[in-house]
């Protein structure tokens, strides 16, 4: 249960925005925050923290701009609240924090991979979700003993990982298939674990049509 309604918030932010002079209009980190401490008050992270420690942590960790500070912080809040990303923009959020929250947002029966790859195709959204991966990839964090489905987790965040660094490096195109970089990779290649994991996160083949689909010439 959120803190606030999203209706409430949403209102009590518009008012504001229209009290203040334009200049002090749009103090983005602070309504970032009220949103997240807001809209996910109830949830609790796998090791049992408050949710809001993890997406603090993306927000704060080597973070060489602001703007990025705000995405790491609203990054969970679209899939895991009743916030959309249309409700970001009526609240004021730039369209560059938007669009970074729309990359790091997997949509309703989007493939992992698939999600990973159209991620890979903004610039903020690359290195707040490389920030993301790696603090989910901590087991210092504490939490249960890993069992079979943990571990196939962090293969799955391994792999996307070397995709998104490698991406990042401009060794391999932003949004092109996880399942050919892998292909691609030695040291992923060939590795029953990893092609399972592939296999299960990405889109399914396209089925061929039948012959008599296809339009007459």
């Amino acid at each position: 249960m959120a803190l606030f309604s999203k209706e409430e918030t949403k209102q009590r932010m518009i008012e504001k925005r229209a009290e203040l002079r334009p200049e002090s209009a749009d103090a983005d980190f602070n309504k970032a925050l009220v949103i997240l401490g807001s809209s996910l008050y109830e949830k609790k992270l796998w090791n049992g923290d408050d949710y809001g420690h993890h997406p603090v942590h993306v927000s704060m960790t080597k973070t060489d701009s602001s703007t990025k500070m705000i995405i790491g912080l609203l990054h969970d809040v679209v899939e895991d609240s009743d916030w959309t990303i249309q409700d970001l923009r009526d609240v004021g959020f730039s369209e560059r924090v938007v669009n970074g929250v729309d990359a790091m947002t997997r949509r309703e029966g989007e493939a992992y991979f698939s999600f990973i790859a159209r991620c890979s195709l903004n610039s903020d959204g690359i290195d707040c979700k490389i920030k993301d991966l790696q603090h989910n990839m901590d087991m210092s964090r504490g939490g249960p003993v890993l069992g079979q489905d943990n571990l196939m987790r962090l293969n799955k965040y391994h792999v996307s990982l070397s995709y998104l660094i490698a991406v990042k490096k401009g060794d391999v195109k932003a949004g092109s298939s996880v399942a050919d970089f892998v292909a691609a990779n030695d040291n992923l290649n060939n590795n029953k674990i990893i092609a399972d994991i592939v296999t299960k996160n990405s889109p399914p083949p396209p089925v061929p049509r039948p012959r008599s689909q296809f339009p007459k010439i």
